[in-house]
């Protein structure tokens, strides 16, 4: 019974960072937009595998810094300079992930032939452009409207 509450509680702060962080968010649309723009590419399943670890692995640190701040705005209620350095660390290792997994990417996925393909596709015709136009909208849409909350 132990390791199903494990699992029901991190299923819990999974679904506290779905809904109040803006920053998690980001990166959940992105993580989207990246599958589908794949959907062009002839990707390996060990490409596809480097891709979910990076995203495992971006997710996971944007909650760790999500917990440091949550537990440094408990102890330290006054700012002090202990808890900026704890704060803004753990940010930059967030930060850290996405710029190499971002390198990552654009190893992966720079092929102006692809390029072209995803425009013509995408671009070029006008119900996909107005499908892509509306889901960027709703992705904007949703980034914003994180609940800012306390659990």
């Amino acid at each position: 019974m132990k390791l199903l509450e494990s699992f029901k509680w991190a299923i819990s702060g999974i679904l506290f960072a779905v809904r109040t962080e803006r920053n998690f968010r980001i990166h959940l649309v992105a993580i989207v937009y990246v599958l589908f723009f794949s959907s062009f590419y002839a990707l390996t399943k060990t490409e596809y595998i480097v891709l979910v670890i990076l995203f495992a692995g971006v997710t996971a640190m944007e909650m760790v810094n999500t917990a440091v701040e949550h537990v440094v705005d408990l102890i330290r209620k006054k700012q002090h300079v202990d808890a900026k350095i704890a704060k803004d660390v753990s940010a930059g290792a967030v930060l850290i992930m996405a710029i190499g997994a971002a390198v990552i990417g654009v190893f992966l996925f720079w092929d102006i032939a692809v390029f072209k393909k995803i425009a013509a596709t995408v671009f070029l015709n006008p119900l996909y452009c107005a499908a892509f136009l509306l889901s960027v909208g709703l992705s904007v849409w949703y980034v914003k409207n994180a609940k800012k909350e306390k659990e």
